[in-house]
């Protein structure tokens, strides 16, 4: 099952509920990138390929997309490693900037 299947299973039977699809987060590479790593896909450029995807994929009015980069990156455009434990996985910091960014999104 794909996410597309899942937004419409959703739809289909909570037909005026308002669905929110988060994009990943991305990564700092230089931690955890696939040139970092050796054995991952896991790459931003990737990670956005996948988000424009959804966003074609589903375009029903019933989904909100948010793009979650944009709240994970700094005054010039990088993603900021203060926001992350191991450079995949968020902190505190990160987690609080997550939450603000989807709430005024909603």
């Amino acid at each position: 099952m794909n996410v597309k299947e899942i937004v419409e299973i959703i739809h289909l039977n909570l037909p005026n509920c308002r669905i929110n699809l988060l994009s990943c987060i991305p990564c700092v590479e230089s931690l955890q990138g696939y040139q970092a790593k050796g054995n991952s896909l896991r790459s931003n450029a990737t990670l956005r390929m996948v988000f424009a995807e959804y966003q074609r994929m589903i375009p029903y009015t019933y989904v909100h997309l948010i793009n979650m980069f944009d709240a994970l990156l700094d005054r010039a455009g990088q993603v900021d490693p203060a926001d992350f434990k191991d450079g995949l996985h968020v902190n505190d910091q990160g987690y609080a900037k997550l939450v603000t960014y989807v709430k005024t999104r909603l």
